[in-house]
């Protein structure tokens, strides 16, 4: 975090990466929002207050940055940096749903930092700012059927992720999430910003089915194809080696990468059944949902309070 507040820019923006060897960069969205994920997820994991006071000005400054570059209607501007969806299969999600996305989870996540340190005036303005992003998100972006612009999977996980639908919205973006991956012959087509919470918002509408069903495949697109072609580690490329074509090309090929292991977090909350109930594990949620499928799982965390083991 200290790197990268040290490569923030003057303007509020994240770099794309740090420690930052060039001039300032613009990260985009789902890059530059680590400058406020990262200290949100260390409080919930460990409840350290600290970090949060630490990097407060930073982060107040990066929203402010996005706030202030967008439109009248709540809506981003009209030109931005965004990687996008980055290393999907065949299936964008347009860079403004992304924008849009990210802008609003990190308004809401700071709302709640602000609500941690006592800050109220902070925590009321960032909790309002994001019920207009929510709802502007909703007009701009969602059809009467439903569908999100594009209809991509990653468009769907990330509205389901980050709560900007109402109820209604939820339940259609359920089954359209569902028809995609099912338009995919049961597979997902997610690069780095879909597969984050592909598996977490499958789970949150109640389709652990279709979270097992990606687990297991072993066909492309997949984990289980990677285990089966010798990885060892996560890959950076869904296809960084096939059976047809070989290594990717080895100018962006590590295989080494973690975006696609994000489904680790689904694995210990729904198969392990360990989940923190608020920051730190001060309250403890342990709920394995099998399949009926896997037989046995042992599951443990060494939580910042101590152990948490699940086995059956």
């Amino acid at each position: 975090m200290i790197d990268l507040i040290d490569a923030q820019r003057k303007d509020g923006q994240f770099p794309r990466y740090a420690p930052l060897k060039v001039k300032p960069t613009d990260g985009g969205a789902a890059w530059a929002d680590a400058g406020v994920i990262c200290p949100w997820t260390i409080y919930y994991m460990y409840g350290d207050e600290g970090i949060l006071r630490t990097h407060y000005d930073a982060m107040k400054k990066f929203i402010e940055f996005n706030r202030k570059r967008y439109t009248k209607e709540y809506l981003p501007p009209e030109k931005f940096h965004c990687f996008g969806d980055w290393l999907n299969i065949d299936d964008d999600t347009p860079h403004d749903v992304v924008y849009h996305a990210y802008f609003a989870l990190s308004t809401d996540l700071f709302s709640r930092i602000a609500d941690v340190l006592g800050k109220t005036e902070d925590a009321a303005f960032y909790s309002d700012l994001f019920d207009q992003l929510k709802a502007s998100f909703q007009k701009a972006y969602i059809g009467p059927d439903g569908k999100i612009k594009e209809d991509s999977q990653a468009g769907y996980v990330l509205a389901i992720a980050y709560d900007l639908l109402d109820e209604t919205d939820l339940k259609l973006a359920a089954k359209h999430l569902a028809r995609r991956i099912k338009e995919c012959n049961g597979h997902l087509s997610t690069g780095f910003v879909g597969t984050k919470d592909l598996m977490l918002a499958l789970a949150k509408v109640g389709r652990n089915d279709l979270a097992y069903q990606l687990l297991y495949n072993d066909t492309y697109p997949s984990w289980g194809f990677t285990i089966k072609n010798g990885a060892t580690s996560i890959w950076e490329r869904w296809y960084g080696w096939t059976p047809e074509k070989g290594f990717a090309d080895p100018g962006m090929n590590s295989f080494s990468h973690y975006s696609f292991g994000a489904v680790g977090q689904w694995m210990f909350e729904n198969i392990g059944g360990i989940k923190s109930d608020g920051p730190s594990f001060k309250n403890i949620i342990i709920h394995p949902q099998p399949d009926g499928k896997l037989t046995w799982a042992k599951t443990s965390h060494q939580s910042i309070r101590g152990l948490i083991k699940s086995n059956w």
